[in-house]
């Protein structure tokens, strides 16, 4: 049987109440079986939106109660012998009115997108395009479920990504938040990772082809923000150096920050052998990770005031990145008065490096760090597809830019419904923006956070700008060595990479720690 040979009407149950839909080339198969001729008038809804499960839903009309249809069957529409929707059924509600041989199956069906939702990711990736990590994901925990690559882009490159049993759609969030981009499996479950501009559609609506019943516009300053605090999990300190001497007494000395690594243990300048507390037996020195405390081996003579303890090692320390679009507060300043900051705070503690660190706080500015335009439409035209950019540029609205569609929603009507006879009909969204996401990621998200904000002890606070802040020096900038106070602080330091011109724009990037602002 081939697709789009049906046309509604073949069938009809219960009179005027369950009058099956008019018209030419839609069908439904589940299970490759068509049940076009079994759906009840204007119950077939569809919603599409990126980055998220597309859902149908529909109901059937089974005269004769012979009919079952089962949770993971697969179900394909298809109109004029083009694939509008792949997937499987969801769940299946089967009601039978009393004293009745007709039965309603009401019907829910998830596309490929739902897999994403369901396959957890186990794997570390380091020193890699997030585009070839996406690749990775798909060979190794995707495939086996027949999602193939589509339109793959590199994005940036990821330091380092650890998923422990993350969801496939999170690991993806999580690189495409990092990289700027968007992604989406398409109805022949390829997935695409890539900008917005990767999939132009060449409609445009202009003042001579308004291809559309209403049009409507909005902005919202809903998630907006022009200076974005991350909080990170730990980073690695620059390698530090701590000297004690022994009172006859002391078996334990803390020092300033927790172990990342096994520490360099030396006494007199004469290297000790060092072992895991707990763990190890017949060492001289113990320590573990993630704790600031050295112990001598118990058996052994302490440490007297003539004796020098050297600790050699790498720390760890909590970070807080900022980042903040100069441009932006200005412009909201002047516009609302006021300090025109629009502050906000992310967690997420699996980003332990300051490379992935920077990388994340200025791509979620990148994203959220713009109030943008929205658009709403109601059309007939069904060439609009999800993930694709549509041009606008209608003078009487004011509106001249490309717009990403984020979503379509669409229904079939019965003939007589619409006055028109117009059938489908189509609900588009569209954004200027980054594409923030819907409910179902906003509660996904907090879903996965399970962290909680608190003061940390050590913590260090990053600073960072948009490219478009600058800082002008008049004078030459000649490279120095790094300023060393004596205090271990593995921030406390100024240099330059190499000698700058006068009057040249610069990038400025600081920490602060304890109180002290230094850059470096």
């Amino acid at each position: 049987m081939s697709y789009g040979t049906l046309s509604f009407g073949t069938a009809s149950h219960g009179g005027s109440r369950n009058q099956i839909i008019t018209g030419q080339g839609f069908n439904i198969f589940i299970n490759g079986m068509d049940v076009t001729c079994f759906l009840k008038t204007s119950t077939f809804k569809a919603t599409e939106t990126l980055k998220q499960r597309n859902i149908i839903n529909f109901t059937l009309v089974d005269v004769g109660l012979n009919k079952e249809f089962s949770v993971g069957q697969s179900v394909t529409v298809i109109r004029d012998s083009l694939l509008l929707y792949t997937g499987t059924l969801e769940t299946v509600s089967r009601t039978v009115p009393n004293s009745s041989n007709t039965a309603f199956f009401k019907i829910k069906g998830v596309d490929g997108n739902a897999i994403l939702d369901r396959k957890l990711v186990i794997q570390s990736y380091t020193t890699q395009p997030a585009g070839d990590i996406v690749k990775a994901i798909i060979g190794q925990f995707l495939s086996a479920e027949g999602i193939t690559q589509g339109v793959i882009q590199d994005g940036v490159e990821i330091q380092s990504a650890r998923f422990n049993y993350a969801k496939a759609s999170s690991a993806l969030d999580a690189l495409a938040n990092r990289s700027g981009l968007f992604w989406f499996v398409d109805p022949f479950k390829r997935l695409n990772f890539a900008d917005r501009t990767s999939f132009p559609s060449g409609i445009v609506l202009d003042d001579d082809n308004k291809k559309y019943i209403t049009f409507t516009r909005k902005n919202s300053r809903n998630r907006y923000r022009n200076v974005q605090f991350l909080r990170g999990g730990n980073g690695e300190t620059f390698p530090q150096v701590e000297k004690f001497v022994g009172n006859d007494e002391q078996e334990t000395f803390t020092i300033k920050f927790p172990l990342a690594v096994t520490p360099t243990v030396l006494v007199n300048g004469v290297p000790q052998t060092v072992g895991i507390r707990e763990l190890d037996v017949g060492k001289e020195w113990y320590y573990n990770i993630d704790d600031k405390q050295i112990s001598q081996d118990e058996g052994l003579p302490r440490l007297t005031g003539f004796d020098t303890l050297e600790i050699q090692y790498i720390g760890l320390f909590p970070i807080v990145v900022l980042a903040e679009d100069a441009l932006e507060v200005a412009t909201r300043q002047a516009i609302e008065g006021g300090s025109g900051r629009y502050e906000m705070l992310e967690t997420d503690e699996r980003v332990n490096t300051r490379e992935n660190a920077v990388s994340k706080v200025d791509s979620l500015l990148e994203k959220f760090g713009e109030i943008p335009e929205d658009l709403k439409i109601l059309t007939d035209d069904n060439t609009w597809k999800v993930g694709q950019v549509i041009t606008v540029d209608i003078d009487e609205e004011a509106v001249s830019e490309d717009f990403l569609v984020t979503s379509i929603g669409w229904k079939e009507f019965d003939q007589i419904q619409v006055l028109d006879g117009s059938f489908p009909r189509y609900t588009v969204k569209a954004t200027s923006g980054q594409y923030f996401g819907g409910w179902v990621e906003f509660f996904r998200q907090l879903e996965e956070a399970g962290t909680t904000f608190s003061i940390k002890e050590n913590e260090v606070l990053e600073f960072l700008g948009k490219q478009s802040d600058a800082i002008l020096f008049t004078d030459d900038l000649n490279l120095i060595d790094p300023v060393d106070d004596g205090t271990n602080d593995p921030f406390t330091s100024l240099e330059t990479a190499a000698e700058t011109d006068a009057d040249e724009e610069i990038k400025l990037v600081g920490a602060s720690n304890v109180g002290r602002d230094v850059f470096f």
